[in-house]
């Protein structure tokens, strides 16, 4: 079936590339404007006729626009749907940006296929989870997402489409002349609170579908959304959580299989992670090779160290491509996770030891302190020193110096030392 739908789209565009060149030739030979623009016009409607057709050959499992089959996060989602309306929009005959009216427009539970709650739950509330995360179900949390998603659209639009004509308005059922029409849907929505499991997280996972109307053309998508906000939003996640350190690695382009591109992924953070913590470990009392490091910290994260990941798939099952992104911890005891626990291990941290500097500013305000007692005593002794005069004034501008040096003279100054903890 696929092979005729190929074959019937290649003979589609040999009948377009062919058509259009003859009516490209009879608008050169047209002798008066009423003749061209009848020609332009009868363009126009030929080329529309052969893009609806060639929309009818496509398998309706591919995710349309290269889009992937899940997002970290809803707005990562509804970005990948506005961005394949306006690759849509962008190659379709007759469309202007400046003329044409865009509308937004929230799509209802007949027209995306997807239920508003997960589970086939009709207007019900609960909430479940575990410890360190809850999961709510109601539909004021899909209400919230849904308006969340068209802001999402509209603020996406406006950046790729700054000329455009855009309003948040009703989804038509067919569109006027000199319209175009994006609808967004969410549905199966569970707004996750994460407080320690594994990770800080707050938001919607669920499901958004997408119908773009351009002409006459509509093209539907759906993909899927969770709140792993770490892999598309890594500035706000550290904020967060930033006691912990993370590492991100992503694999090396696309793969053809899932695991290839998990193996890729790990590989990469396998390499940071050693980069990291090489000279932190030792192995029978000489430094751990770097190679040595990487290995193990490979085969712990592909055997489930990873404290999350996600995988994305691009494209038809028959040709997909495949992504994957990996969080992994860089902390002590990730550290102590990766070492091997049947062998004598020496792990190096760091314990502080504190110094103290003088100060330039406590140095000039010692000398300003003595040299003002010294004229004060001077004044009220009238000039004349006796010995013991004299070992009291020194007494006092010592004291004063010493004061002035606790306030002011001094400051601190941490440094560390290797400590060895052997792990066994």
């Amino acid at each position: 079936m696929i092979r005729v739908a190929i074959i019937i789209a290649c003979l589609l565009a040999v009948a377009s590339a062919h058509g259009q060149a003859e009516m490209w030739w009879a608008l050169r030979s047209a002798q008066n404007a009423e003749q061209r623009e009848a020609i332009r016009s009868a363009v126009d409607e030929f080329s529309a006729k052969i893009q609806a057709a060639l929309a009818m050959t496509g398998d309706d499992n591919i995710t349309s626009d290269g889009m992937a089959d899940v997002y970290p996060s809803e707005k990562g989602a509804v970005e990948a749907i506005v961005e394949a309306f306006v690759a849509q929009a962008k190659s379709s005959p007759g469309f202007n940006v400046r003329q044409t009216r865009i509308i937004v427009a929230s799509l209802s539970p007949e027209r995306s296929g997807i239920p508003p709650l997960p589970d086939g739950n009709v207007n019900v509330s609960g909430t479940f989870g575990g410890p360190g995360y809850s999961v709510q179900i109601s539909p004021s949390a899909t209400d919230q997402a849904q308006e969340q998603a068209i802001s999402f659209a509209m603020i996406r639009l406006r950046q790729l489409l700054p000329s455009a004509r855009i309003y948040a308005g009703t989804m038509p059922e067919a569109l006027a002349p000199g319209e175009a029409a994006l609808g967004i849907g969410v549905g199966e929505i569970e707004l996750v609170v994460q407080q320690s499991n594994p990770v800080i997280a707050r938001g919607f996972r669920g499901k958004v579908a997408g119908l773009s109307m351009i002409g006459q053309i509509q093209r539907p998508s759906e993909t899927s959304f969770g709140i792993q906000q770490w892999a598309d939003n890594s500035a706000e996640f550290f904020k967060q959580q930033p006691s912990k350190r993370w590492i991100i690695a992503r694999s090396a382009g696309a793969f053809p299989t899932s695991e290839e591109a998990i193996r890729s992924a790990c590989d990469r953070a396998a390499n940071q992670f050693a980069l990291e913590n090489t000279g932190r470990t030792q192995r029978f009392g000489s430094p751990m090779p770097f190679d040595t490091l990487k290995s193990l910290a490979f085969a712990h994260f592909i055997n489930g160290g990873t404290t999350d990941r996600i995988v994305q798939r691009f494209g038809s099952p028959m040709s997909a491509s495949w992504r994957a992104s990996v969080l992994v911890s860089s902390s002590d005891n990730a550290l102590r996770k990766i070492l091997p626990v049947n062998q004598p291990m020496v792990l190096e941290t760091q314990s502080a030891r504190t110094t103290y500097t003088f100060s330039a500013r406590g140095v000039l305000a010692m000398v300003i302190v003595v040299v003002v007692l010294f004229f004060f005593l001077k004044i009220a002794t009238r000039g004349s020193f006796t010995v013991h005069r004299t070992i009291l004034a020194i007494v006092i501008m010592l004291l004063a110096g010493l004061l002035v040096i606790a306030l002011f003279g001094v400051r601190p100054v941490s440094t560390s030392e290797p400590r060895a903890v052997i792990i066994r």
